[in-house]
């Protein structure tokens, strides 16, 4: 009880920040406290699993509470079911201009009424494609899904800070990770797919949704599993093969594995020896200093919420 109460006080006093990632299967939260020394910080990861947002919220404020973490801000990510999102040409106007701007260029992309979605724009830097074209990744959520989703936060005492979208908040470790300069991929495969991001710099070039899954691949027959590995391998190559020749970045520098629920070596090995990169896995419990060791399937739910939360940590 002492050691508890103890552990309560320490986070009360903690200048850190909760990640929280919203998704149709659940709530993940992250705690990250940034400290001096050779991991980036203290990290604490939590998962509420369930497919009702509401009773998720009801647990959600009761975990807060009991943790000692009720009244602190919240930089919340969204999971990429709740979201879609488009690359289109950037329409020649001024940043402050491109969000309302953007709304007319894929109003022919989505299937219901503008005024229905929430719209958000993030431009590629000007050096892709040479300075030759200027494109923007445009993401749009259903108005009534994030009014429900902030209502949600509001009921469980979360201050929200900002909302991000998962290729962007993963792209925080991306950037606590580089000790060069150069490109640096990241791979976060779910159950049914994944999600791939090339990035130099801490700037987001190229991301793209993978078809292949964690399923096809963990399956038991050998010929299954092979038809998985190489669909994989076919969508890393032509992606890295558009950030080198299209967008005219050049070969990366690093390949990272973002962590799975399943043990990934077959896949680590599968690409590392096809793609001539060296392909790192990341370790949650080797990168930040966690008070009990957090397995592997609670890193894979947790990953891009500890990206939320390092939004502001600054490696230099």
């Amino acid at each position: 009880m002492i050691k508890q109460l103890m552990k309560l006080l320490r986070r009360g006093d903690q200048a850190g920040m909760l990640g929280i990632e919203i998704s149709p299967y659940g709530l993940a939260i992250a705690w990250v406290d940034e400290t001096e020394g050779e991991t980036f910080g203290r990290c604490h990861c939590y998962y509420i699993e369930g497919n009702e947002l509401e009773k998720n919220g009801v647990k959600l404020k009761e975990y807060l509470s009991t943790s000692g973490y009720s009244g602190v801000g919240a930089r919340v990510v969204l999971h990429p079911d709740l979201y879609n999102i488009y690359f289109i040409d950037r329409p020649d106007v001024a940043d402050d201009e491109l969000k309302e701007a953007v709304r007319w260029k894929i109003k022919d992309l989505v299937d219901i009424p503008l005024e229905e979605l929430l719209i958000d724009a993030f431009s590629l830097p000007e050096d892709a494609y040479g300075g030759n074209q200027r494109k923007t990744y445009v993401v749009t959520i259903k108005r009534n899904e994030m009014d429900r989703i902030v209502q949600m936060l509001g009921k469980s005492g979360v201050e929200i800070k900002d909302v991000s979208i998962s290729e962007l908040a993963v792209e925080n470790l991306v950037q606590l990770c580089e000790e060069e300069q150069g490109g640096a991929a990241i791979l976060q495969m779910r159950n049914t797919g994944g999600t791939l991001n090339l990035s130099d710099g801490g700037n987001l070039y190229l991301t793209r949704a993978m078809e292949c899954g964690i399923s096809m691949i963990k399956m038991g027959q050998e010929d299954v599993r092979q038809e998985g590995l190489d669909n994989l391998l076919l969508e890393v190559q032509r992606s890295l093969d558009f950030y080198d020749s299209q967008l005219g970045k050049g070969r990366i520098r690093k390949f990272l594995m973002a962590p799975m629920r399943i043990k990934h070596k077959i896949i680590d090995d599968y690409l590392q020896s096809n793609l001539g990169v060296k392909v790192v896995s990341l370790n949650i419990n080797e990168m930040f200093e966690v008070e009990e060791e957090i397995p592997n399937d609670l890193q894979a739910h947790c990953f891009a919420a500890i990206g939320a939360a390092c939004g502001e940590m600054n490696r230099s």
